[in-house]
């Protein structure tokens, strides 16, 4: 033990050594004993006679303290957004849930507590017997999901004026163009998609740092660049996602919600892997399909049979 300061030894020595002190009495000793010139923590330590190498004699265990800990918890609560008002009313500092889920992906843990009560996301991952260093070993598409994603997915239709109404009508959610571009270069990025012309194209290109990394670039391959915005916007709504190999040879998506029935996740995942297959390069040698995983967004990884995609 290191040589003790001056207060560490006018603390010790208003306690007398090998007493059991009463609860009460231990309390006021805390306070008299306490020298930081800060509001410092109360601890407690118990010791327990128990093994904690054995399950069957874990502890673990949540109280709520009646005078509370004296501590300002920052709380962010993970929800559907029928529960945001809610969570909002009874204190919680943050409420949402994709773009909270975005941000700690991204290494923000600046909270205390995090609370969670949503409908969480199917996901699938799929190792595929590719090297996407190799540009005709690449593999990107897009598929419609036969139940939808399960997502209210947000869409903004950067268009001319003559297809605004179109766009409006198939369900975009945001349709214009200059204004949002200034939008977009201000920071504004709360869409999941954006669709736009390719007369557009040069318009947003100066946009590509601030959306290629979120994913929201539009691109002719996955179908957000057309001249018919209208079905592109109708597409989106009805499920239809593009994905595409990332450099470690995985394609990772949502396929959905884990509210959806079994069977309902059943044909999502079945229908984005025979895509995948009729993807499958040419120059593509060996086994494509290397291992095939789904969870949910919190929930640990399921291995698939492939053999069984079709059963």
């Amino acid at each position: 033990m290191g040589k003790l300061t001056k207060n560490q030894k006018l603390a010790l020595e208003k306690i007398e050594a090998g007493k059991a002190y009463s609860l009460a009495e231990a309390a006021e000793k805390v306070k008299e004993t306490n020298y930081a010139k800060f509001d410092a923590s109360f601890d407690i330590d118990v010791r327990l006679g128990v093994d904690p190498r054995k399950a069957n004699q874990m502890v673990r265990g949540v109280v709520t303290l009646p005078h509370g800990t004296g501590k300002q918890v920052r709380v962010l609560v993970l929800c559907n957004p029928d529960a945001e008002s809610a969570a909002k009313a009874a204190g919680a500092d943050y409420v949402g849930l994709d773009e909270y889920i975005d941000k700690i992906k991204g290494g923000w843990t600046d909270v205390d507590v995090i609370i969670t009560k949503f409908d969480a996301s199917f996901d699938i991952d799929v190792r595929l017997g590719v090297d996407p260093r190799k540009a005709n070993q690449m593999v990107r598409g897009v598929v419609t999901l036969p139940h939808g994603t399960g997502k209210q997915v947000r869409v903004l239709v950067l268009c001319n004026p003559d297809a605004e109404s179109a766009a409006k009508a198939a369900g975009a959610d945001y349709v214009g163009l200059d204004e949002y571009i200034d939008k977009i270069k201000g920071g504004w990025t709360d869409v999941d998609v954006i669709i736009t012309q390719p007369a557009i194209m040069g318009k947003i290109g100066a946009l590509g740092r601030i959306l290629g990394p979120r994913g929201l670039m539009p691109n002719p391959k996955s179908g957000t660049v057309t001249m018919d915005v209208a079905k592109a916007v109708e597409e989106v709504k009805k499920g239809k996602i593009d994905f595409k190999v990332d450099k470690n040879g995985i394609v990772h998506t949502s396929l959905g919600k884990v509210s959806f029935t079994p069977q309902q996740m059943k044909e999502n995942a079945r229908e984005f892997i025979n895509t995948l297959i009729k993807l499958k390069p040419s120059t593509a040698k060996g086994t494509y399909i290397k291992s095939i995983y789904l969870s949910s967004t919190m929930g640990p990884g399921i291995k698939v049979d492939s053999k069984t995609i079709d059963d």
